[in-house]
C-alpha cells in the first residue's frame, strides 16, 4: 500500500474543536480530489468516538474510507501499549476496504481486535478504556456485501 504522511494537527483530542474537524474534512475532500480514497488518522482516544462521528457527518457521499486508530496505553510504554495493534488493524482494514463498497468513517481499537462504524452508539468506557459500538461485519470486506444500514 502506498502511503503519504501528513502531520496535520498535533493536539490533545480533548482540545480538538468543531472548526478543527471541519478543517480536517476539507483536507480529506482535497485529498479525494487528488484520487486518495483511504485515510488513516491517529488520534487521542478521549474524544475519538465523538470526532469520528462528527467527521462521518461531514464526509457523507464523498466515497472515502477513513480509519481512526489510537492507544489507551501510550506507545512509550513499549509492549504494554495497544497502539501498535490498533494501528496495524487500521492499516489492514484500509488495505482491504473498498471505498465503493464500504465508504465511511471507522475506528480500530481494543488491542486491534475491533473495527467500529462511527455512529451514535460508538463510545469509550472511561473506566476500562474499552470501545463499544456497532462493529464492522467481516462480510463488509466481501465484494458481494451490500451496505444497507451500515453508513
Amino acid at each position: 500500500m502506498d502511503c503519504r504522511f501528513i502531520n496535520w494537527l498535533s493536539e490533545d483530542s480533548n482540545n480538538i474543536s468543531k472548526q478543527n474537524i471541519k478543517d480536517l474534512a476539507k483536507l480529506i475532500k482535497d485529498l479525494r480530489k487528488e484520487g486518495i480514497k483511504k485515510i488513516l488518522i491517529t488520534c487521542g482516544t478521549d474524544r475519538m468516538a465523538h470526532l469520528a462521528r462528527d467527521l462521518k457527518d461531514l464526509l457523507k457521499g464523498l466515497g472515502v474510507v477513513v480509519a481512526f486508530a489510537g492507544a489507551i496505553t501510550p506507545i512509550s510504554h513499549g509492549t504494554e501499549s495497544d497502539g501498535p495493534a490498533n494501528l496495524k488493524t487500521g492499516m489492514a482494514f484500509l488495505e482491504k476496504a473498498d471505498p465503493d463498497i464500504c465508504p465511511g468513517v471507522y475506528v480500530a481499537m481494543n488491542k486491534g481486535k475491533d473495527i467500529f462504524i462511527a455512529g451514535k452508539n460508538l463510545r469509550k468506557d472511561i473506566n476500562t478504556g474499552i470501545f463499544y459500538g456497532t462493529k464492522m461485519p467481516d462480510a463488509a470486506m466481501n465484494k458481494e456485501f451490500r451496505l444497507s444500514g451500515f453508513n
